[in-house]
């Protein structure tokens, strides 16, 4: 069985090819443009494997939705996938961090040792 994934970016070159790569990993990739988008996947009920969030989104913050996926997808690994990782206020609430500056390869590893 395929992993779910909601990948919240609000770059859509950067949503685009991520998703891309993701799916021919084999994940199932739901992606969200925005802040209020992707509170509107949550909201749907739908229990995802990995939330993957960008910071700076251009109607909010992603770590401002880290409470909604916990309540919605307890057992999620929720990961920020930033430009900027140094200076994220609420990093601690993430499971993981990657850099967008990383190569996939990098950012695949990571993914696959969050999720076991």
């Amino acid at each position: 069985m395929a992993r779910s994934v909601l990948l919240v970016d609000d770059d859509n070159s950067s949503r685009v090819v991520l998703s891309l790569l993701l799916e021919e990993e084999g994940f199932e990739v739901e992606p969200a443009s925005s802040f209020a988008e992707a509170k509107k996947r949550l909201s749907r009920g739908h229990a995802y494997d990995l939330v993957l969030l960008d910071q700076q989104l251009g109607d909010g913050r992603g770590s401002d939705l880290v409470p909604l996926v916990r309540q919605q997808s307890p057992n999620a690994r929720v990961v920020l996938v930033s430009g900027n990782v140094t200076h994220v206020a609420g990093v601690e609430s993430f499971d993981g961090v990657i850099a967008k500056a990383s190569g996939f390869p990098d950012m695949l590893a990571q993914i696959v040792r969050l999720l076991g």
